[in-house]
């Protein structure tokens, strides 16, 4: 028999409510559980958001399965409060994907995987069954964001990012990174995520076309404390040692590209300030000495 429960309630997005078979006796679901948002006006239909499908436990829809549909606007509507109207991130684009793995109160919370699924519109999730679904995320989820350890893919498979992820709401404070600038000389081309939401801060690795660029530490999507960034051509060290949101920052070395040793020691934003050492092609020492704003 076909049940009608309403999920959440408030004044930002009317209802959202869920209709599918439930059994009372035995507390579960049973085949498909489709997801609506309410209509604000009666002259329209409600909004079809997706649907569920997997083994379900109870009305607040907790167990293993699967959920495909407008994945954005369903976790942003689940997780909102009338005072923290929550957004997930340029990390979907809005579009249409597949979550499977496991889920508390009706959002992903564990281990999941999530997938870009082929679709006529981003309205609309009828697959294209010609395309692939594509792995796009594999990891930890926490009441229905990123949050933990995971992978992030590329639409064509490749490995773009491997590690630690924080989730910033809209009503936590800016990160203090916020208010530095990158150097150009380093950074200007891998400025990764920083008007995303979801942000890779902990520990992790950076691809990119299946190339690792950087391997070490971060805070709110950018290089801080030790990491290592990495010369795309032939995978030699461009730059390792210390960061600070972005910049090379404290002690560290630059590579040539063929590996030897151009520079070692102070660094300030990512200019090379205080005592150091400079060598030429050979690896001879060229000058040792302090450097003011990259400067001998």
């Amino acid at each position: 028999m076909q049940t009608k429960y309403i999920l959440i309630q408030n004044q930002m997005v009317n209802a959202v409510y869920v209709q599918g078979d439930y059994n009372k006796t035995t507390d579960k679901w049973n085949g498909v559980i489709k997801v609506f948002q309410a209509s604000f006006d009666k002259k329209y239909d409600d909004i079809f958001l997706g649907e569920f499908e997997g083994d379900f436990t109870g009305l607040s829809l907790s167990g293993e399965g699967v959920f495909r549909g407008r994945f954005q606007d369903y976790i942003k509507m689940m997780t909102e409060t009338e005072d923290n109207y929550s957004y997930n991130g340029e990390f979907f684009y809005n579009f249409v994907h597949k979550y499977k793995g496991s889920f508390y109160h009706a959002v992903p919370d564990g281990l999941g995987r999530l997938y870009s699924v082929p679709h006529q519109n981003r309205f609309d999730y009828v697959h294209d069954k010609e395309k692939i679904e594509a792995l796009i995320f594999k990891g930890e989820f926490k009441e229905g964001y990123i949050q933990g350890k995971g992978i992030q893919y590329s639409l064509d498979g490749k490995k773009y990012y491997e590690g630690d992820w924080f989730t910033l709401h809209e009503n936590e404070s800016a990160d203090p990174a916020s208010s530095y600038k990158t150097n150009k000389l380093f950074l200007n081309n891998y400025k990764i995520n920083d008007h995303m939401s979801m942000k890779f801060h902990g520990t992790g690795k950076f691809y990119f076309e299946n190339k690792l660029l950087y391997s070490g530490e971060w805070y709110y999507g950018r290089f801080h404390g030790t990491g290592t960034l990495y010369n795309l051509k032939n995978g030699t060290p461009y730059y390792t040692g210390t960061w600070r949101y972005g910049s090379p920052h404290g002690i560290g070395i630059e590579y040539r590209p063929n590996g030897m040793i151009l520079y070692k020691g102070y660094w300030i934003d990512g200019m090379k300030h205080g005592w150091g050492t400079l060598y030429d092609a050979e690896g001879e020492v060229l000058f040792f000495g302090k450097m003011e704003n990259s400067q001998r």
